[in-house]
C-alpha cells in the first residue's frame, strides 16, 4: 500500500507544479481558461493525496489518536479542495466563493501537512528534513491566509477581493513560496514511503 501511496505522492507533487505554473500564467494573463485548468489540476492533486494521507496514518497508527485527527483533517481538506476546484473549473463559484472554499480547503490541507510534519519530527520513521520542510510550507500558507483575511476585512469582505487588479504582495509571495516547497515535500514523502 505504501508503495502505491508513494507513487501517488510523487504524482501529486508533479500535479502541484503544473497547478502552480497554471496559476502564475492565470495571474499574468487573466485568462479564464488557464484559471479553470489550474482548478482542474488542483482537484487532481487533492485526489492524489488521499491515499498518501491513509499511508501516513498506517505508518504512524501506533502513535496515538493525534495522527487519526490529523488524517481526518487532511481528508476533509482534500475532499473540499477537490470539490471546490471542480466547481470553480466548471465556473460554478464566484471569486469570493472560490476564495472562501478553495482557499479554506487548502489551508486545511496544509494543516495536514503541518500535522504530518510534526508527527515526523516527534516519532521519526520518515526523514527529519521532510518534517521541517512541511512545517515551513504550513507556516507560509498560514501567513498568506491571514494576510488575505486581513485585506478582505479592510476592504469590506471576500467579495471585495474581485476588485483587486493584482494579488496582495505578501499573500502572493508566501503562497508562491509554500507552493514551491509543497511539491518538493510531496515528492520527498513519496520517495520515503516507496522505500
Amino acid at each position: 500500500m505504501e508503495g502505491l501511496a508513494g507513487v501517488s505522492a510523487i504524482a501529486a507533487g508533479a500535479t502541484a507544479v503544473i497547478a502552480g505554473v497554471l496559476l502564475a500564467a492565470f495571474f499574468a494573463t487573466r485568462s479564464q481558461l488557464l484559471g479553470h485548468a489550474n482548478d482542474a489540476a488542483a482537484a487532481v492533486m487533492a485526489i492524489l493525496l488521499m491515499p498518501v494521507a491513509l499511508a501516513v496514518l498506517n505508518r504512524f497508527s501506533d502513535t496515538g489518536a493525534l495522527i487519526l485527527l490529523v488524517t481526518a483533517i487532511g481528508l476533509v481538506g482534500m475532499t473540499v479542495a477537490a470539490v471546490a476546484s471542480v466547481l470553480t473549473a466548471a465556473g460554478r463559484l464566484s471569486v469570493a466563493q472560490l476564495t472562501a472554499w478553495q482557499g479554506g480547503s487548502f489551508l486545511v490541507l496544509f494543516l495536514w501537512v503541518l500535522g504530518t510534519s510534526v508527527t515526523i519530527l516527534v516519532w521519526g520513521r520518515l526523514p527529519v528534513g521532510l518534517g521541517w520542510l512541511g512545517i515551513g510550507a504550513g507556516l507560509l500558507v498560514t501567513v498568506a491566509t491571514l494576510e488575505i483575511l486581513r485585506l478582505a476585512r479592510r476592504m469590506g469582505g471576500l467579495s471585495a477581493l474581485e476588485r483587486l487588479e493584482r494579488p496582495p504582495l505578501i499573500a502572493m509571495i508566501t503562497t508562491l513560496a509554500a507552493f514551491a516547497a509543497f511539491p518538493i515535500w510531496c515528492v520527498w514523502l513519496g520517495l520515503a514511503l516507496a522505500t
